[in-house]
């Protein structure tokens, strides 16, 4: 099976759930090849994201010829092999990917040999004034319990700044201005020196409670640019039942291959709402396709102390291959 994912695509999430169960179990796994690559579902790359038209391969007969070698090159070469039988089995690599904003590197499993996972801890979780940072993102938990509250309201609902989510980064908006709302958290880590890259699965245990039996969190991580531009690296959600969170709740992230290019941050975004790719809950409980009434509800962040929250990121090693 050859696996294809871009870490922009908008169902990233399950086909490497797919791509993950085949490889976990004996036998299956030696006939399971990964590619992805730093794309979203409609073949848009980073290189070049926000596209220009004269990148754009939907409008541009000559931006379409130079993307078709690149989308099917992989299936060919894969077909070669196991339809054809021209080609060696040697000759493919178990996982081909990119790391964004660098180079494609080839590895036998996922998440590469050699990748570390680390946690960075939400902390000091004021709301931005006008732009990021709120909080900190760091390397230790703080010493006592701290909190924070944004508000969801359904019919003001945090926008999604995306048209299309199958093309995300034709336009690959600036995020920066979600983090100035009252209905937003915001925390961002230290100004990197050196580059750091993200090699495999992501993801948040957050301490979070709300006023309404019901409600969304929405999760996006960003690369905050030195010029204040906020982008999103990768991004989760989820529907929570008030009467049965039982401490952290554990949100997913997905996976990605991202470099954090030096000058620039890590940051978070945390909201109640995206709309208009998400429905926004009622805030009375009722499901939010046939409520009749919405209501806005208080969400809680608890942090630090006996509530620490917390995002762990994978990590490669500098010359990971």
């Amino acid at each position: 099976v050859l696996h294809c994912v871009g870490w922009f695509d908008n169902i990233l999430d399950a086909h490497m759930r797919d791509y993950l169960e085949l490889a976990s179990r004996p036998g299956w796994d030696a006939v399971q090849y990964l590619w992805a690559g730093a794309v979203d579902h409609e073949n848009y790359r980073l290189a070049n994201a926000p596209v220009r038209e004269e990148d754009d391969h939907n409008i541009s007969e000559e931006a379409l010829a130079r993307m078709l070698p690149g989308y099917v090159g992989p299936a060919l070469d894969f077909f070669d092999v196991f339809l054809k039988g021209v080609r060696p089995v040697t000759s493919l690599s178990k996982v081909t990917w990119e790391l964004g904003h660098a180079e494609w590197r080839t590895s036998q499993t996922w998440p590469p040999a050699g990748t570390t996972v680390r946690t960075l801890w939400l902390s000091e979780p004021a709301r931005a004034a006008e732009s990021l940072p709120g909080g900190l993102l760091g390397d230790a938990p703080a010493e006592r319990e701290q909190e924070a509250q944004w508000v969801h309201d359904p019919e003001a609902p945090v926008p999604s700044l995306l048209d299309n989510s199958f093309a995300h980064l034709q336009t690959h908006p600036d995020l920066a201005p979600l983090a100035g709302r009252e209905d937003t958290l915001t925390f961002s880590g230290p100004v990197l020196t050196e580059p750091l890259d993200l090699a495999g699965p992501l993801g948040l245990d957050l301490h979070v409670t709300s006023t309404a039996p019901r409600f969304d969190v929405f999760a996006k991580l960003l690369d905050l640019a030195p010029d204040g531009r906020a982008t999103q690296i990768a991004r989760g959600q989820l529907a929570l039942d008030s009467a049965r969170i039982s401490g952290a709740v554990h949100l997913d992230l997905g996976h990605t291959g991202y470099r954090l290019r030096p000058g620039h941050r890590l940051a978070l975004l945390l909201a109640g709402s995206d709309h208009p790719l998400f429905l926004p809950a009622s805030g009375t409980g009722e499901n939010p396709w046939t409520a009749l009434t919405a209501k806005p509800s208080t969400q809680t962040l608890r942090t630090g102390g006996a509530c620490p929250s917390r995002l762990t990121v994978t990590v490669a090693p500098p010359a990971a291959l």
